[in-house]
C-alpha cells in the first residue's frame, strides 16, 4: 500500500519542537502492517487529542495525531481500517499521567521482511531508520531532560512466509539496530515476538527476536503478539487471520500483555 502523505487531513501544530518543562515522549513505530495504519483496526479517537502529535518522516512536520498517521502505509480503503497502534499507546500513557505530550513517528511499511530494513543488505526501506533520526534531530527532537525517545519494532510475519532462518533474522535485526546507533540514537529498542501469519508461526524468527534482547545494549522485549490469536481477545482477534482488528488491537497495545505493558515493565520514565 502507498505511504500516507495526506497532510490536508491534519494541521501543523503551533509548537514545532519540545518544551523541556513538561514530560515528552517520542514514540517511533517500525516494522510491518500491524505497526502501520493496520488494515483491520478501526481509526482510533484519542481521549487526549491535544497532547498527542505526530511527526512525519516525509517532511519533518509535527501535526495533530489523526488516524491514519502520516509517513506509513495508509490502509484507508473503504472495507479496511486504518488504526495505528501508536495513537492508542500514546493515549494510554498520557491518561496514566506518565507523560504530558507524546509525539508519534510511524515509519513502518506493509509487507516488509527484516532484510528490507537491513542497511548491510541495502534493504529497500533501510534508509527510513537513519532518515527518521536525522529529521528528528534537525528539529531538536532528541533525548534529553524530560525528552524520552524509544523505538517499537513489530515485524516478522513476512519472514514466517519467507522461511527466514534464525541466524538470518538475528543478523539483519542486529544491523538495523546498529544502524540506528550509527545515526546517533542510544535509546531503547523494544522488540515484539511477532511472526503469526494466517495460522503459521516461525519458531526460528521467534527465537531470533527473543535472543536479540540484551538490556546492556538497551534492547528490550515487547509484547508476545503471537499469543493474540483466535478468540483470546474475547472475540475475533484477527478478522483476516493476520491483522489485529477492533478486539485484537487493544490487546496488542494494552496494559495486560501489549506494548503499554512492555513499556511500563521497563521502569521510569514509564
Amino acid at each position: 500500500n502507498v505511504v500516507n502523505a495526506q497532510t490536508s487531513a491534519v494541521t501543523l501544530r503551533p509548537l514545532q519542537t519540545v518544551n523541556p518543562a513538561v514530560r515528552n515522549l517520542i514514540l517511533i513505530g517500525a516494522g510491518q502492517s500491524n505497526m502501520t495504519n493496520s488494515p483491520q483496526a478501526p481509526p482510533y479517537v484519542p481521549a487526549n487529542p491535544g497532547a498527542i502529535d505526530q511527526f512525519s518522516i516525509l517532511d519533518g512536520g509535527i501535526y495533530n495525531a489523526l488516524d491514519p498517521l502520516l509517513g506509513t502505509s495508509i490502509n484507508t480503503y473503504p472495507t479496511l481500517g486504518g488504526g495505528n497502534p501508536l495513537t492508542r499507546i500514546a493515549d494510554a500513557l498520557i491518561s496514566a499521567n506518565l507523560f504530558d505530550r507524546v509525539i508519534c513517528a510511524s515509519i513502518a511499511i506493509d509487507g516488509t521482511a527484516v532484510a528490507d530494513w537491513d542497511p548491510a543488505l541495502n534493504g529497500v526501506v533501510s534508509a527510513r531508520i537513519p532518515v527518521i533520526f536525522a529529521r528528528l534531530a534537525a528539529k531538536g527532537l532528541v533525548a534529553g531532560t524530560n525528552v524520552t525517545v524509544v523505538v517499537l519494532w513489530g515485524q516478522g510475519e513476512t519472514d514466517t512466509t519467507n522461511g527466514t532462518t534464525q541466524s538470518a533474522y538475528f543478523n539483519s535485526m542486529t544491523n538495523v539496530i546498529n544502524g540506528s546507533r550509527a545515526a546517533g540514537f542510544t535509546g531503547p529498542w523494544f522488540i515484539a515476538e511477532q511472526t503469526y501469519d494466517n495460522g503459521s508461526i516461525s519458531t526460528a524468527v521467534q527465537s531470533a527476536q527473543l535472543s536479540i534482547i540484551n538490556h546492556s545494549l538497551n534492547i528490550w522485549g515487547g509484547p508476545n503478539a503471537d499469543a493474540i490469536i483466535g478468540t483470546t481477545c474475547g472475540g475475533t482477534c484477527r478478522p483476516d487471520n493476520l491483522h489485529f482488528g477492533a478486539l485484537g488491537m487493544p490487546v496488542y497495545v494494552g496494559a495486560t500483555q501489549g506494548w503499554y505493558a512492555s513499556l511500563v515493565a521497563f521502569g521510569p520514565p514509564f
